[in-house]
């Protein structure tokens, strides 16, 4: 003989609720995945963009480094000019991620370290601290004109001083950042050497 106590609901009432609260769980985290998705979508992604053009900046730099150390050997290989060789060591050394046909590159040649990036000597005849048309001046490059760089175009000679200076345009792969950062990303690697006495 079994006795039902009439306080306590029968168990498939009992289980009702518990059933409902799985079910409303269930609800909830369905809307925070919705909320939380395009955060971690987003962060993925910006993960990702970043990454890679962090990787193709070190190509770039890398890639100028191998090309800086091949010039200041003086190197004149049949077929080929120095600037083609150089070029041809940067796409080597970016595995062909960088298109060397949309790579800009400017090799300046100065004296001494010390003249890197300085401008050409003028006589301050006003006093303003400024070249003004007209004032003497010492044309260091020798291209005709004053300039604020006194780096004069080329790969130099033995013992010359180079600056190899690199930009790249990378285009950002993730259209989502696009609006933010526009199309491009530009990219840019600088890199001093001496040239070796080579004759």
């Amino acid at each position: 003989m079994s006795f039902v106590n009439p306080a306590q609901p029968p168990a498939a009432e009992a289980s009702r609720p518990a059933r409902r609260g799985i079910v409303g769980d269930g609800g909830n985290t369905i809307i925070e995945f919705a909320f939380l998705a395009p955060i971690f979508l987003g962060i993925t992604l910006s993960i990702l963009e970043f990454s890679g053009i962090m990787f193709v900046q070190t190509l770039l730099e890398g890639g100028a480094r191998e090309a800086s150390r091949y010039g200041l050997t003086g190197q004149q290989p049949d077929g080929i000019s120095r600037d083609g060789m150089i070029l041809q060591i940067v796409s080597e050394n970016s595995f062909g991620i960088i298109d060397v046909d949309e790579l800009a590159m400017e090799t300046l040649v100065y004296d001494n370290f010390d003249d890197v990036g300085q401008p050409e000597p003028f006589t301050d005849e006003n006093g303003n601290d400024a070249y003004d048309e007209g004032e003497p001046y010492t044309d260091v490059n020798g291209n005709g004109s004053w300039d604020d760089d006194m780096g004069a175009a080329g790969l130099g000679g033995p013992g010359d001083v180079v600056v190899y200076e690199m930009s790249y345009d990378w285009p950002i792969i993730i259209p989502l950042f696009r609006p933010f950062f526009g199309d491009y990303v530009t990219l840019r690697a600088n890199i001093a050497v001496r040239n070796e006495p080579y004759e």
